[in-house]
């Protein structure tokens, strides 16, 4: 790679990521507090459970809407801002709660799920739309488009990015193959049914074919990568 090549090296969001920023900040901001108190809330066995191998937690935030309760997490599901993403540390509960407000999104035809698609291709990749950070107005008609997963969407972008740098050739179907040390995932069903130890392992090129998505996004459950909470004297965190 040169220093030209670095021009590649940038932020990218998919349709409907701006939209969908401003429907979650619409809700809050109608609570009406500001600063908004927040519970946070998760389940771990140790303090290394607790954030994920990216340093972002694991967790559902609550606030207080009217006389009760509100999981941000479940209103952005429920409201259909966001497709099901889940993880090896989840609990049945958890994974079912959420598959029920994503079926009752899609059913009605909310947010983003009208936009799904199954199709993946380079081509169709947009590398103009990038992320704009703070101050920007989003206009939602100009905004709607097609989306993908957003794991395959960051895969995309690597692979798209990584092309124009010349660092790799081939298919992205190709390049998804080459990352299944990454990858791992098991079928939700399976998962549910058979646990995290005894579920068969799969790999996420597996459901891409042709060009072609062929699992829904609830259907997958991705393994967690483990990760390490160190103290302020540089040590392990322990309870």
């Amino acid at each position: 790679m040169d220093d030209s090549d670095l021009k590649w090296n940038l932020e990218f969001r998919p349709k409907l990521a701006e939209t969908a920023t401003v429907a979650l900040t619409t809700f809050l901001q109608g609570i009406g507090n500001d600063p908004l108190p927040c519970k946070i809330r998760t389940a771990v066995d140790t303090p290394d459970d607790v954030f994920d191998t990216y340093g972002r937690l694991v967790g559902n935030i609550s606030v207080q809407a009217g006389r009760g309760e509100q999981d941000v997490n479940n209103w952005i599901v429920g409201q259909g801002w966001a497709f099901p993403s889940f993880y090896s540390s989840m609990s049945e509960q958890e994974i079912t709660t959420i598959v029920g407000l994503a079926d009752q999104a899609y059913q009605k035809g909310l947010g983003v799920w009208p936009y799904l698609n199954d199709h993946i291709h380079a081509a169709d990749f947009d590398l103009n739309l990038l992320y704009r950070g703070n101050g920007v107005v989003p206009k939602p008609a100009v905004d709607e488009g097609r989306v993908v997963l957003p794991k395959l969407f960051r895969r995309l972008a690597a692979y798209v990015v990584n092309r124009k740098a010349k660092m790799v050739s081939g298919t992205f179907e190709t390049y998804l193959r080459s990352k299944r040390s990454s990858d791992a995932v098991h079928l939700t069903g399976e998962f549910l049914s058979q646990g995290a130890v005894a579920a068969p392992l799969h790999f996420l090129d597996e459901f891409v074919q042709g060009g072609l998505t062929t699992v829904w996004p609830e259907e997958l459950v991705f393994r967690e990568k483990p990760s390490s909470v160190i103290g302020a004297g540089g040590g392990p965190v322990s309870f």
